[in-house]
Formats: structure tokens, C-alpha cells, sequence
């Protein structure tokens, strides 16, 4: 038996009026998703428990089965460990945005998707001017980075707002504030290095040539989610079953790195619309020749709600249907893999309100060999109604493996 999990990020959404009360998912031409719900089981899963924050580190923890309440310790540390930085002890990893701020304000928290070689220069440029021997920069791919701070006397206690929750907010009072009496000196050096990077990356060229060409600068860092290292229990060894993870991000490969799971590099993916949908299908595909199980995120169909793009949305589905699954399913049936498949958006991200919400989100769960039953098609309103209820914690994962 072949296991998949499809991870549409942030692919569910509300009933809108300009849809006819549909939501994008309903309005897309998506057959490949919507029939699995003819011929499997819907329900709703609890992906951000209460207390964690809205991010898609914890939600797509709780749908690899792991307890982000007790088990995550930042989205800067996974992030790290997918790109391979040991961190020690005594060290902290930020997710580090470049961001584009004007007059005071977040006005693009990607900097306009800005590609990966113009932000490793401004990475080099902050290396030169802000590291000393308690900071670090790590360029990641496009506005993605991560910042080390080295020191005992430095604390992950502090309270951080994702850049993508306060666009054309003022940032100010959104700045990285101790929790704690122990988190003061971090905050104190966070908030300089962010002052400082204004400074690095206001006339750089990378920018000055970014304004010239009608594109958004990257001329502000925004660091958030610190954590110190991830340590959690093998995927496998719990469940019994290997695994691997198709996905662009970082956070998700961060993740599966840290279980022990496989995550290839796969050329073309790159965490937006743009992405390589093939290619992820082909890897898939290949990893499923080893692994018994394989977790597929696409990140693209959550930009597009955090930009608001309803039309960009529901083509980020039709994409992510037409061009990665219907080439997963059509795969495995020519392999002569008997299968079992669940679809999954790891939250809710609504063009409406452009951020993650803490709704529980909708799945189906699949099998091949099983016909089409009189029944509903998969989408967020019928899996309400779904069979299997709400779940939450393992019950997911457990579901899926049938334990």
C-alpha cells in the first residue's frame, strides 16, 4: 500500500458572494479532488490546536501526527535545518522576510517575491555590515532567510508577528517584545538589527535597481518565530511506515528532515504560482518507489489568499489539480500501486481576510479500486457534513493509515 497526502496550503476558504455563495475550491475546475469525496470519507481535522499560533509549522506538524503544543520550538529552527545549519545549543534561528516597508508601514511582506540571487546580495551585504560573533544571516530561496543569534544570555521567549498578518499596518507596535525579564537582551538586539538593516539596505543596489524597474524593494529584515532545535521521534519509528516530502518551502522540509523523513531538493519548485508542478509529481513519484508514504505541499494556492487574488486562487487550484495530481493518480495507476490518498489544506488562509484563520479544515480520505458512489463532491461544505467528524491530534494520521 502507497500512502499520499496532498497539501493544498491554505486552499480553504469561505462562500463569497461574486462565486454565487461558492467558495474558490467549489467555483475551480478541479475534477481530480472533488470526485475522491464520491468515493471516500470527508471530515474536518483540528490542524492549529488551541494555544499554538495560526502558522503552517504547526499545522502541517499536526497533520505529520506530531504535537506542536509540546514539540515545536520555532519556525526558524525547522526552516535551518532544512537548509542544513546545525544549530548548537546556545543558538537561536529566526525566519527572517526581506519585507518592504514605506513610511513606517509593511506594505509587501515578500518584497515582491524577490528571486533568490537578489536576496543572497542583500544577504551579503548584512553579513558584512550587522554579523559579529553572536550573529549569523543564512540566505534562503527568495524573501526566506534565516537569522542565528550564538549566546547563552539570548532567549526564544519573545512574542513575534508574521510580517504577512500586518501588511499596510505600522510595524512599530508589532516589533519582537520579551516575554520574559530573560528575552530583554534579545529583544533589545533583534529590534537594533532590524533598525540596522534600513540602513544597510535603503540605497543597495540590488534595490536602487528594483525602484527603477517598478518592483519592491527589499530594504527591511522582519524576523520572527525563534526556536532552538527541533528534536522529535522518527516518523517511521512510530508509525512503521517511511516517508518522505515533495515541497518547496523550507518549513515543511525543515520538518521532515527533523523526522527522519526524506525531502529532496526538486529543480523548479519554488514555493509560489510559478512552481513546477510536474516536477513535483515526478518526485513524488520517485520517492514512493522507496518510501511507502509521501506528504506533497504546494505553497502557491496560500499566497495567492494572502494577497487577496481570488481569480489567482482558484487558477493556483486548477493548477495544482490539473498539472501535479491528476499526474500523481494517473503514476500510480500505471505503477499498479493500490493506493490510499487524502487531500488536506493545512488551514484556511480566505482571500477575505488574507491570513491564516483557525477554522478546522477540511480533508477527504480516498482508496483506489473504489468507484464512485452516489454522494457528495469534496469541498469545504460537505466536509462538514462529513462522516468522519472532527478530529484532532493523531486521529488524522491514524485515519489515514487506518490505526
Amino acid at each position: 500500500m502507497k500512502y499520499l497526502v496532498l497539501i493544498p496550503d491554505g486552499m480553504a476558504d469561505y462562500p463569497l458572494r461574486q462565486l454565487s455563495w461558492r467558495t474558490p475550491l467549489m467555483a475551480a475546475r478541479a475534477p481530480n479532488i472533488k470526485s475522491l469525496g464520491l468515493r471516500g470519507r470527508m471530515g474536518l481535522f483540528t490542524s492549529l490546536p488551541k494555544g499554538t499560533q495560526a502558522g503552517s509549522d504547526v499545522a502541517i506538524m499536526s497533520i505529520m501526527g506530531y504535537d506542536p503544543s509540546t514539540q515545536l520550538t520555532g519556525r526558524g529552527a525547522i526552516e535551518a535545518a532544512a537548509l542544513g545549519i546545525e544549530l548548537e545549543e546556545d543558538e537561536i534561528a529566526f525566519r527572517c522576510n526581506f519585507v518592504t516597508c514605506r513610511r513606517g508601514r509593511i506594505s509587501d511582506y515578500s518584497a515582491g517575491y524577490i528571486g533568490s540571487t537578489e536576496g543572497g546580495l542583500l544577504i551579503d551585504a548584512l553579513k558584512k555590515e550587522l554579523e559579529d560573533e553572536g550573529i549569523r544571516f543564512h540566505p534562503g530561496k527568495s524573501f526566506r532567510n534565516i537569522l542565528v543569534l550564538k549566546g547563552e544570555s539570548f532567549s526564544d521567549d519573545l512574542a513575534t508577528t508574521p510580517p504577512h498578518d500586518i501588511v499596510s499596518q505600522s510595524f512599530e507596535p508589532y516589533l519582537p517584545a520579551a516575554r520574559s525579564a530573560a528575552a530583554r537582551e534579545t529583544e533589545e538586539r533583534v529590534r537594533d538589527l532590524i533598525a540596522g538593516s534600513r540602513e544597510v539596505l535603503a540605497r543597495h543596489p540590488v534595490n536602487v535597481k528594483r525602484h527603477k524597474a517598478g518592483l519592491n524593494p527589499g530594504n527591511m529584515i522582519w524576523p520572527w518565530s525563534p526556536g532552538h532545535r527541533l528534536n522529535v521521534r522518527p516518523f517511521d519509528e512510530i508509525w512503521g511506515v517511511s516517508a518522505a516530502a515533495i515541497a518547496a518551502v523550507d518549513t515543511i522540509k525543515g520538518l521532515a528532515r527533523s523526522a527522519g523523513m526524506l525531502a529532496p531538493n526538486v529543480p523548479g519548485a519554488t514555493g509560489f504560482v510559478d512552481t513546477d508542478y510536474e516536477a513535483k509529481a515526478r518526485a513524488a513519484l520517485d520517492s514512493l518507489r522507496t518510501c511507502d508514504m509521501a506528504f506533497v505541499h504546494v505553497e502557491g494556492i496560500d499566497e495567492m489568499g494572502h494577497s487577496g487574488d481570488l481569480k489567482g486562487k482558484i487558477k493556483a487550484i486548477e493548477d495544482f489539480d490539473l498539472r501535479l495530481v491528476a499526474d500523481l493518480f494517473a503514476g500510480m495507476e500505471s505503477r499498479g500501486w493500490e493506493y490510499r490518498v487524502s487531500v488536506i489544506p493545512d488551514h484556511y488562509t480566505p482571500c477575505t481576510v488574507r491570513t491564516h484563520v483557525r477554522d478546522p479544515t477540511p480533508f477527504v480520505i480516498a482508496q483506489s479500486g473504489v468507484k464512485a458512489q452516489k454522494g457528495a463532491e469534496y469541498n469545504e461544505q460537505n466536509a462538514i457534513l462529513g462522516d468522519l467528524g472532527t478530529l484532532k491530534g493523531v486521529e488524522f494520521i491514524r485515519c489515514v493509515l487506518e490505526r
